[in-house]
């Protein structure tokens, strides 16, 4: 993206970062490439051919070599500064490695797109000279991450040419008020900097696209001007709504590129449902996942969680829903509305004053539903379903029940007009700390499920005597025990 290589069409409303993954895909399939944990390998033979082709416009510079001056010309437009001892601090660090340092031929590569550092591990470098860094005005790409420093000097915003700047798992505390001058900003990288808690005005980052924290990366509020990033595609941690006007939840209401998945939290600091809409998540067709929290330590104090969901009604796109903290006993309509077609996922946690499921039973892809720290003792009919309905989930395959003290047991109650199978595709069933739970009279009513996963449940006992079960494993990694039906004997007449 930063060396504009990407083909793209606006019409065809492609996101860039799809594209460019396709073409890697592509590579893959013609073993050009082949992928690791977070990165891609070229292929020997190709890395060989490239280097050849590019012939002194990229150059990796190991620590150590001797022949530093002869490999940087005039003509160098990539360069990669391979760092083994982390101990470097050459010509744009201070400390040990000296040969970026005693390359007197650097200052002639006026044409420099290209810069990265890479070390070996998280590195000891802890101050880069971005002045020096700045001579290259023509910089597209900037990757000095996983070093130690503290602070970007204000320097950075002389690279007005920027698209790329990655400082991930680097120690900075925050950025300098500069950064709004990188006016062609398209990706700017800030995983794992553990010490950033806010971001200043960012309203001069008109181009951004991708802004990457971790996705449990909770930033004091909202950076100012952050409503104006109207071609930001990726916001990838929490949405922290505030009380002010710069971070109230309506600064997203122009943000209609958002795609992949958006968590909205602090929900309590939003007033009422017309506060809420000015989100405009319906026009928001992008997202496929949609998290809405509110704070449990909020519990008391907020009194209109059902105004303000009733809101925030997503684009019909959405693929998976999740919602944590909500403190009422009813939901909004719209949570089950069958235009919600493409909803395949829910999760509910923390909602402590649920006592029925809203009637998720209406949407019909629903393959995974999640039901977290609620304060239900037992489940049956009325809980899952709209006595008299006569329905099931058609299209449920797992359900998971978590971290449910109250929970005792779950039955299906005769004579409720409920079909003879409610879960006709379920097929794997896990309960994780529900300490109380002793019994699951529903398996009888659940001839397609083949997998019951436990952990914490006193259910090892009761699960013993139940025909046509068997313990498996025991998942060393999770300690969840399973437990597997006998698929010939559940098909027994």
């Amino acid at each position: 993206m930063a060396e504009n290589l990407i083909r793209y069409d606006r019409m065809m409303k492609i996101p860039k970062v799809d594209i460019g993954i396709s073409y890697l895909d592509e590579m893959k399939n013609k073993s050009i490439i082949s992928e690791s944990e977070d990165s891609c390998q070229i292929s020997d033979a190709f890395h060989e051919l490239a280097k050849f082709v590019s012939g002194k416009e990229c150059v990796t510079i190991n620590d150590g070599d001797d022949k530093t001056n002869s490999h940087v010309t005039s003509s160098l437009r990539h360069l990669s500064f391979y760092c083994q001892d982390n101990m470097s601090k050459g010509f744009v660090l201070q400390g040990t490695c000296e040969d970026l340092d005693r390359c007197d031929n650097l200052a002639t590569c006026k044409g420099l797109r290209t810069l990265l550092l890479q070390t070996a591990r998280s590195s000891r470098i802890s101050e880069i000279s971005f002045k020096k860094i700045t001579n290259f005005k023509r910089l597209r790409v900037l990757d000095i991450s996983f070093t130690s420093i503290t602070e970007v000097s204000e320097f950075i915003g002389c690279l007005v040419l920027l698209q790329y700047l990655n400082l991930s798992k680097s120690g900075i505390r925050k950025l300098p008020k500069t950064i709004q001058k990188l006016g062609r900003l398209l990706i700017l990288k800030l995983n794992d900097c553990r010490n950033l808690k806010n971001l200043p005005c960012l309203e001069g980052l008109c181009s951004l696209q991708l802004l990457l924290l971790n996705k449990n990366h909770y930033l004091d509020s909202m950076p100012p001007g952050i409503g104006q990033l109207t071609s930001l595609e990726t916001f990838s941690c929490p949405f922290v709504v505030g009380k002010g006007n710069e971070d109230k939840i309506g600064v997203l209401k122009e943000m209609n590129n958002l795609r992949g998945s958006l968590c909205i939290s602090k929900l309590e600091n939003v007033l009422n449902f017309r506060e809420a809409s000015e989100a405009a998540l319906g026009d928001k067709e992008f997202l496929h996942q949609l998290k809405l929290k509110w704070s449990v330590d909020s519990f008391g104090e907020c009194k209109n969680f059902q105004e303000v969901l009733g809101g925030l009604i997503p684009h019909k796109n959405l693929k998976i829903l999740k919602i944590s903290g909500y403190d009422d006993q009813y939901f909004p309509d719209w949570v089950t509305r069958e235009t919600f077609e493409n909803l395949e996922k829910v999760s509910l946690s923390e909602c402590k004053k649920c006592e029925l499921l809203p009637p998720l039973w209406r949407l019909p892809l629903l393959k995974s539903l999640s039901i977290i720290a609620m304060e239900i003792r037992q489940f049956n009919n009325k809980f899952f379903f709209e006595i008299g309905s006569g329905s099931g989930f058609s299209s449920l395959e797992i359900l998971q029940v978590k971290e449910m003290p109250n929970l005792t047991c779950w039955i299906i109650e005769q004579g409720d007009n409920i079909e003879c199978h409610p879960f006709p595709k379920l097929k794997e069933l896990t309960f994780v700390d529900c300490p109380n739970l002793r019994n699951l009279e529903v398996l009888q009513r659940i001839e397609s499920l083949r997998l019951l996963k436990i952990k914490n449940c006193p259910l090892n006992e009761w699960m013993e005597q139940q025909l046509g079960w068997h313990r498996g494993m025991l998942d060393d990694a999770s300690m969840i025990q399973n437990y597997h039906r006998n698929v010939e004997e559940s098909q027994e007449p």
